[in-house]
């Protein structure tokens, strides 16, 4: 493993910070490492990490954004490791 130097702005490493205590990194080191291993994925095509969509919607007002949805996802089908659908109740 190599050691580098990396200079950042203040505010980037305030926030550097913030994001390893709310996300429990063991050091600024670690955080650092997994942000590059998601640009390199994404870099090559993959993706290690998971994206959600989430939408919240009145069925009683209009079902627009419901049909807009379902195109969606018929559209990325290949591309969804999941799918949750929840009918919420009144309130």
């Amino acid at each position: 493993m190599a050691i580098i130097s990396v200079s950042l702005p203040d505010e980037y490493l305030k926030e550097l910070d913030r994001i390893v205590e709310r996300e429990g990194f063991s050091s600024r080191s670690e955080a650092i490492r997994h942000s590059l291993d998601l640009l390199i994925s994404s870099e090559d095509g993959e993706s290690n990490g998971y994206r959600m969509i989430v939408v919240l919607s009145d069925h009683s007002e209009s079902t627009y954004v419901d049909r807009n949805i379902i195109g969606i996802i018929h559209a990325y089908a290949e591309n969804l490791k999941g799918l949750y659908h929840q009918i919420l109740g009144e309130g």
